[in-house]
């Protein structure tokens, strides 16, 4: 979960939080950036944001998250035909990881 504080003599407040690795679930490094903002609540849903962009998590409505479920839609399509293989599965993956 992010976090913010300020530094000895400064307005601005910084983000701090953890990257997860995701094959083990264990803390990859620590980050610490300045968020950019004076006031504390645009602070927090900024450090909020670079977590969740940091760990790679999509935004609801986002482009990249309509990308995907267009994607995930057609992959539904092909296990409903019952023409859904791992080959294609593995297709899809790709597209996803993209």
């Amino acid at each position: 979960m992010a976090s913010i504080r300020k530094r000895k003599g400064s307005e601005v407040w910084q983000a701090q939080f953890y990257v997860l690795d995701p094959g083990t679930g264990k803390i990859e490094k620590q980050i610490r950036r300045s968020t950019g903002h004076k006031s504390r609540k645009l602070a927090m849903a900024a450090a909020i944001e670079m977590e969740r962009t940091e760990q790679g998590i999509m935004k609801a409505g986002s482009t990249q998250a309509q990308e995907a479920k267009a994607i995930l839609a057609r992959a539904v399509v092909e296990i409903e035909r019952q023409t859904f293989t791992p080959l294609t599965a593995r297709k899809y993956i790709a597209e996803l990881l993209k």
